[in-house]
């Protein structure tokens, strides 16, 4: 898709984290809707309560596949934490995620927004924010702001 923005194909897209360098002019990124990461699972798992590196220790992890930005940051903090974490699956697809959170494969970490039925309904349960995460971020065209109505908190 950067490809494809680059080109003059695209307007706008989304992303969870800035663009690496590649060929071509540079692209310009402006955050939009933060959304808070959480740590999400069956009641059973949660529950029980503990640390979140004493969660991490003790239950595996549905997390987004390497590339992801939010997968970096979730390796960043279990390093950080000194916790080994179990991998039950790691996918690009939060709808993927989300089915596989509610089968009980594990933890997952993700937006609220991607399992909020689920919260209402109580069918899962979200345990802890991590500090500082956020999702989100709109890359603009190489046309410049100019040709984009913003809200103005960008």
């Amino acid at each position: 898709m950067l490809a494809e923005l680059r080109a003059l194909n695209l307007d706008v897209v989304l992303m969870d984290r800035l663009p690496a360098a590649g060929p071509g002019p540079a692209l310009v990124g402006h955050r939009v809707a933060p959304q808070r990461m959480k740590l999400f699972g069956a009641p059973k798992r949660l529950r029980e309560g503990g640390s979140l590196p004493e969660l991490l220790a003790r239950h595996p992890v549905i997390l987004p596949g390497p590339e992801s930005g939010l997968r970096a940051e979730f390796e960043a903090l279990v390093n950080r934490l000194r916790v080994a974490r179990r991998i039950a699956a790691e996918m690009d697809d939060m709808a993927m995620m989300r089915l596989l959170v509610r089968q009980d494969v594990g933890l997952a970490v993700m937006p609220a927004i991607v399992v909020r039925d689920e919260l209402s309904a109580g069918t899962l349960f979200a345990r802890r924010s991590f500090p500082d995460w956020s999702r989100v971020s709109t890359r603009l065209p190489l046309r410049g702001p100019s040709s984009i109505r913003c809200c103005g908190h960008c």
